[in-house]
């Protein structure tokens, strides 16, 4: 029965990231993070709406402690570490121009 359990729990909590990323492609890390979260949220509410109805203690640790293990899991099959956020890529094009000025002082400074 635990074993059932434990399987039912997995494809309940995992079935979002799964389905997602065999739709769309993979997000950046901050994104990743929300959609972790909120998966994490709902599937945790429904666990414990189900214990809740079956009787059982609603908030015992069978209701969170699935949740935080799966967020981590989710989110890490949701992450694409090669995918560059909005922000990195200023911070590269800021980059990239300063090491062009300096580039350019140098040719001057060696005239």
């Amino acid at each position: 029965m635990l074993f059932v359990g434990l399987l039912l729990t997995v494809i309940v909590y995992l079935f979002f990231p799964i389905i997602y990323i065999s739709t769309n492609d993979k997000l950046p890390e901050p994104i990743a993070k929300k959609y972790a979260l909120i998966n994490a949220i709902v599937c945790a509410g429904i666990f414990i709406i189900i214990r809740a109805i079956s009787g059982l203690d609603a908030l015992a640790a069978g209701g969170f402690a699935p949740a935080v293990l799966y967020y981590f899991i989710a989110k890490a099959i949701l992450t694409d570490k090669n995918v560059k956020t909005p922000t990195d890529s200023k911070q590269n094009e800021t980059n990239a121009d300063t090491q062009t000025q300096d580039t350019n002082k140098d040719q001057d400074d060696n005239k």
